[in-house]
Formats: C-alpha cells, structure tokens, sequence
C-alpha cells in the first residue's frame, strides 16, 4: 500500500516537469520580454512577409545574436 502511494506521488511529480517545450516557451518569453516595442514591430511585419528580404534577415540574426550574448 505504502509503494503504491509514493509511485503515484513519483508519477504526480514528475508529470509536473517541464516539457521541452516549455522550456522553448519559457526562453521565447524571455526573449520578447527583452525587445524593444520597435523590436517587436519589426519582427512582426518580418514575419508576416511571405519571403523576408536580406535586410530582414540580418536583423533577426543581430537579434538572435544580442539575445544569446544576453544570456551568457
């Protein structure tokens, strides 16, 4: 009886690890909580474009860039 409480208690604490995904969440929201309101608008009409110009894509790079220098 005792073994059959602590695995449910194992299973239930475990189920509240979090997902790989989260973890994605968790740095994205971190990231954007980062960005300027500039930032954010430009990375919006970047990414509503059907194809991103050079331009664009040097700037999503600067912003990955300065994010990961950020973090370390």
């Amino acid at each position: 009886m005792k073994l059959d409480s602590l695995e449910r208690r194992v299973a239930v604490l475990e189920s509240r690890l979090p997902t790989p995904e989260d973890e994605e969440k968790r740095r994205l929201d971190e990231f954007l909580s980062k960005c300027s309101d500039e930032e954010l608008n430009q990375m919006i009409k970047i990414t509503e474009k059907d194809e991103p110009s050079l331009e664009d894509i040097v700037f999503m790079e600067a912003m990955e860039a300065r994010y990961e220098a950020e973090r370390h």
